[in-house]
Formats: structure tokens, sequence, C-alpha cells
């Protein structure tokens, strides 16, 4: 089994890999940070890798002609096509998902656990379904990093 978890912040990742693996995490060198490491999940042992976005992986706008607020009726706002893209300097994240994501079975979202949060982690999920369509995934619910 491979377990993928995904934290909000690349600290973040780095504090719960080392947690979780008892300090015998492994760094693998790359753009993005990968923590590498064995664990016990359901009775059985686990290749786990843990990484990380860095906020918000995409932007949703409105569509071109839409975009001058002066020239467009606000009300047509409501009903005008957006726009989603890859934020300018995400692409190394989302191309990281997308690699970890051909061999994982379970997703662990491991955003901060309020609204933003919970949009960053359907982000996650949205990236690595355009990849892989049969998954579990489970949501981290956390309020600080320690041990227990």
């Amino acid at each position: 089994m491979r377990i993928l978890i995904v934290a909000e912040k690349p600290s973040q990742a780095r504090e719960v890999a080392r947690i979780l693996s008892n300090g015998t995490c492994r760094k693998r060198p790359g753009k993005v940070s990968n923590f590498d490491f064995e664990y016990q999940f359901r009775n059985q042992t686990a290749q786990v890798t843990v990484t990380s976005v860095a906020g918000h992986v995409t932007r949703l706008e409105f569509a071109q002609g839409y975009r001058s607020w002066k020239m467009v009726d606000p009300v047509a706002l409501f009903e005008a096509p957006l726009e989603k893209s890859i934020n300018k300097g995400a692409e190394d994240l989302e191309r990281n998902l997308k690699k970890e994501t051909r061999n994982m079975n379970v997703l662990i979202i491991w955003t901060d656990y309020d609204r933003e949060g919970e949009n960053i982690g359907a982000e996650i999920v949205q990236i690595c379904k355009s990849v892989k369509q049969r998954f579990e995934v489970l949501r981290a619910k956390f309020s600080v990093f320690t041990p227990e």
C-alpha cells in the first residue's frame, strides 16, 4: 500500500513526516520536498510519502471579457464563465503531485482545518484525480503538530 500525504506548507510536511516516521524519514532530492518512510496503517506496512503545496495551487478568474469591472454589468458576473489555471510558481508543485499520485492508493489531505485549508485540499484532490480516478481520500484534522 502506498500513501500520499499532502500538507499545506513545506514546513508542515517536514514536521508531519518527522513525527509519523519517528525521525526516520528520508528526504528525496528535487525541487519539491518529498519525505519517504514506512508506517503501520490499518494493520499493514505502508510506504508513505509526505509532500506539500504552498497554499493555493490554482486560481479562478472571470473569463477575459468579464474582467473589466467598469465595462461589465455586475449582475452578469453571477453567470459569467470562469477560468481555472495553475498559480504562477506552482507548476513544480502540480507536477510533483501528479507524479506522486500515479503510485498511491490513499491520499491524506493535511491542510489547515479551516475554510481555506478545505479549499486547498479540494484543489489537491482535483489535481490528483486528473491523473488517477480511483483512490481513497482521508482528511487529517489537527490544531497543533505534536506526536500525540
